[in-house]
């Protein structure tokens, strides 16, 4: 694994709180990772995985406020 960077933040789902980190590639010139978090619970994907399922999420919130409001 690699080394912590940051910590970009928490997240909760439901009554589990999760940190955000990024983390340094564990390879040489490899791609950083995001690792979401908590004492029960470990997600880990790369940096550009995280920004599509960021965008994913994003996009389907928009959806439903749209289809809420017909």
């Amino acid at each position: 694994m690699g080394e912590l960077i940051s910590k970009l933040g928490e997240l909760k789902v439901g009554d589990e709180v999760f940190d955000v980190e990024l983390n340094a590639s564990a390879t040489t010139n490899g791609e950083e990772s995001i690792h979401i978090q908590n004492s029960k619970y470990r997600f880990e994907c790369s940096r550009s995985d995280f920004l599509k399922i960021a965008a994913t999420i994003i996009f389907a919130e928009k959806n439903f406020e749209s289809y809420k409001e017909l």
